[in-house]
Formats: structure tokens, sequence, C-alpha cells
């Protein structure tokens, strides 16, 4: 299966267009409910200890990198930005990691 991808490095943004097994998507939604600490249960444990919050972010982490290790890049370009190209692509939805985003502008005390 093909992916279209935004990446943003510090190295400068690219779109991405990779090749990955059938099973990725089914065990990147299973690693993502079950380890991030951001989310359900281990988002709840996560919240009582920065512990137990590392724990979880660590495991999460471990296996998402390896998920990552089975993607094999087809085609990769560079572009102005991340931000602008994951909301043309994904919709309003699309991710932005970043503190100084063009597109979704962060209000004073968020």
């Amino acid at each position: 299966m093909k992916l279209v991808q935004v990446w943003s490095h510090k190295d400068g943004d690219h779109l991405v267009i990779v090749n990955v097994p059938w099973w990725h998507q089914l065990a990147e939604n299973t690693t993502n409910t079950l380890f991030c600490p951001c989310h359900g249960f281990t988002g709840w444990l996560s919240k009582k200890s920065d512990k137990v919050e590392g724990f979880f972010y660590s495991i999460w982490n471990n296996l998402i990198g390896k998920l990552y290790n089975h993607e094999k890049e087809l085609f990769k370009v560079p572009i102005e930005s991340a931000c602008v190209a994951s909301v043309a692509i994904y919709g309003d939805d699309g991710f932005c990691f970043r503190d100084n985003c063009e597109v979704h502008p962060q209000e004073p005390g968020e």
C-alpha cells in the first residue's frame, strides 16, 4: 500500500510517498490505542505519574520505530512548509506540531 506523508525535519520539510506492508495501518492503530500515553487508559495512568508516562512513551516510541522500519521510501521532494502541506492534503485536521505555525496560530496563553 502506498501512503502520502508530510515529514517535518530540522533539515527541511518533505512531501514523501512510501510503500508499507498491508498490516502496517492495523499495527499502528493498535499500538497507538494500547500504548500511546495521550489516549485512553494509558493516558489516564500517565497523568498520575511522570514515571508511568515515561514508561509508556518508551514502549510506544520503540514499537512505532519498529513499524516505521518496514516503510520503503519511494519518492521524496522538499517543500516549503509541512504545516501548509498537511492542511492542503488532510484539511483543517492536518497535524502541525510547530509552535510558530502559520496556518494554526496559537492563541496567547495556550
